[in-house]
């Protein structure tokens, strides 16, 4: 049996009741799938990918695009849909470098990452106000001040990095600056 949810915020699937009735829906969908992937799960995704579009990619451009893409695989996903587009199917099979993704990373978080990273903030500080303020203090460099129970949420959904208290890709950043400068 296969069920197919869409148009719905994962922040349903992390409520065990709603109103006091049990969310039947949470059974459905394993915890991992409302988190960014382990740095190592994203390497090995787009390593996989990279083979079947004809390019090889060695750790420091897998590290280039899951650190861009906040490790999120839909995200990363189309960061090589958008790299596979800009690069003719003459010159393949080759071996991505760092210095021919990059520009292409920056064009894409241009022209499309920072919009999907836009509208993932935006719902996520209406589902959960109290976010906007703790990654406003994490921007500007005082996540020491956050709660860490907060910072646990932001870790959680990929906004702050696994290992720090910044936020965790470039997608992320340029986002939320332009919340912050529309706000």
């Amino acid at each position: 049996m296969s069920i197919l949810v869409s148009g719905v915020s994962t922040y349903w699937f992390t409520i065990e009741s709603i109103d006091g009735i049990e969310n039947a829906a949470i059974s459905f969908i394993p915890e991992e799938y409302l988190s960014p992937l382990p740095f190592g799960a994203t390497v090995a995704m787009l390593r996989k990918l990279g083979r079947v579009a004809g390019f090889q990619i060695d750790d420091s451009v897998a590290a280039l695009i899951a650190e861009t893409t906040s490790n999120m695989p839909f995200w990363a996903r189309k960061a090589c849909s958008y790299i596979h587009r800009n690069i003719p199917i003459t010159q393949r099979p080759c071996q991505l470098t760092v210095n021919q993704v990059k520009p292409l990373l920056e064009a894409f978080v241009k022209e499309e990452g920072a919009a999907f990273s836009e509208v993932a903030l935006r719902h996520l500080f209406k589902v959960h106000p109290e976010l906007l303020e703790a990654v406003t203090k994490c921007s500007e460099g005082r996540s020491k001040i956050v709660p860490e129970r907060l910072k646990r949420v932001l870790r959680r959904y990929g906004i702050l990095s696994s290992h720090g208290e910044t936020l965790s890709g470039n997608m992320i950043s340029v986002a939320f600056q332009s919340i912050s400068h529309s706000s």
